[in-house]
């Protein structure tokens, strides 16, 4: 039997070795200098065991908060930006997109919008790069670059990662990808990422207490998906985009609507819908429409209060409830009883 002795420098370096042999055979060649891949510590066990942590990759999410994702859906693309955190990045003034494949059953710390790609269509032609894994976060995130050929990677993100030969988080194998559902993954696109590659868009409930990116001081935290679906909602009828209305409005069951655009009417209509508070000014539908169509920008751009008065006091209920459905359904395309 062959036995070798490695003696470390930290945790992943080794400075000298001992190899024993067996009947004049070396059975192992390690040397001086031979650094442990970091990867090794988080691989994804092949073949998938039944219930373990290694799960099938086939889509990745964005995920960001409101403010951004209104910002997104105008510029009809989610646009690289520099990385600020504890990463070896951090200096490399390298624009990325975050992504991952994970989902939260306490809610997301990222946001509370998503926007979804089909990893085979992502990556496809693009080179690997292993960056780090933070084990200061829980569970540990591990980061790789997803980048074209033709970019040169920056220094601290150099080092070449194989899914098809490597043995870490990502690999792939018989014609499928894996990764460990154990770890938070984050993949690093370096570049920005155009709405028209959207396999889907949802939302997302955030975490009750933590945030990544805003801490104490985000609003958003604990936030219910219709309230976010509210006010995207509302962004996007008042600017009539059109860009992401198939993911809104898209089910898996025939001749209804699908759950993310549900959960955005009655977010919207909670808002206003206080028969109470409406005076009984008649209103033509054609002036309800604008004036709601104002209100919807106000919402979007942080003035609810002010929103809710300019419907309550120009129309009755009954308006209200005609023109606000008769806006949806017209600008979704939607049958008369899409919401009975």
């Amino acid at each position: 039997m062959a036995i070798a002795l490695l003696l470390f420098d930290g945790p992943r370096y080794c400075l000298e070795t001992a190899i024993f042999v067996d009947g004049g055979r070396q059975h192992h060649d390690i040397r001086k200098g031979f650094r442990v891949p970091e990867w090794d510590d988080y691989e994804a066990t092949l073949p998938p065991p039944a219930y373990g942590k290694t799960w099938e990759l086939k889509e990745v999410f964005t995920i960001m908060h409101v403010r951004e994702a209104v910002r997104t859906i105008d510029d009809k693309k989610i646009s690289a930006r520099l990385v600020y955190d504890e990463s070896r990045l951090n200096t490399a003034r390298l624009p990325v997109v975050w992504s991952s494949a994970n989902h939260w059953h306490r809610g997301s710390m990222y946001g509370t919008v998503g926007f979804h790609f089909k990893w085979e269509e992502l990556i496809a032609g693009k080179n690997f790069y292993w960056i780090e894994a933070i084990e200061a976060y829980n569970p540990t995130a591990f980061r790789i670059l997803i980048c074209d050929p033709a970019l040169t990677p920056p220094p601290a993100a150099s080092t070449p990662y194989d899914p098809h030969r490597d043995k870490g988080p990502l690999r792939f194998w018989n014609g499928t990808w894996y990764w460990n559902g154990t770890y938070t993954s984050e993949f690093m696109y370096a570049d920005d990422l155009s709405l028209e590659r959207l396999s889907g868009f949802s939302f997302f409930k955030h975490h009750d207490t933590l945030c990544r990116y805003e801490g104490s001081a985000c609003g958003e935290r604990a936030q219910h998906q219709s309230k976010t679906g509210a006010i995207i909602l509302a962004h996007v009828l008042a600017n009539d985009h059109h860009g992401i209305d198939g993911y809104l409005k898209h089910s898996e069951v025939p001749n209804s609507v699908g759950m993310s655009l549900q959960f955005a009417v009655s977010g919207l209509q909670l808002i206003f819908d206080k028969p109470a508070r409406f005076s009984q000014n008649k209103v033509p539908t054609t002036y309800a429409n604008r004036i709601l169509l104002g209100a919807f920008s106000l919402l979007a751009s942080g003035q609810k209060e002010a929103a809710q008065q300019l419907v309550w006091q120009s129309m009755t209920h009954k308006k209200f409830e005609k023109a606000f459905f008769s806006l949806i359904l017209a600008h979704f395309d939607l049958p008369p009883d899409a919401f009975k």
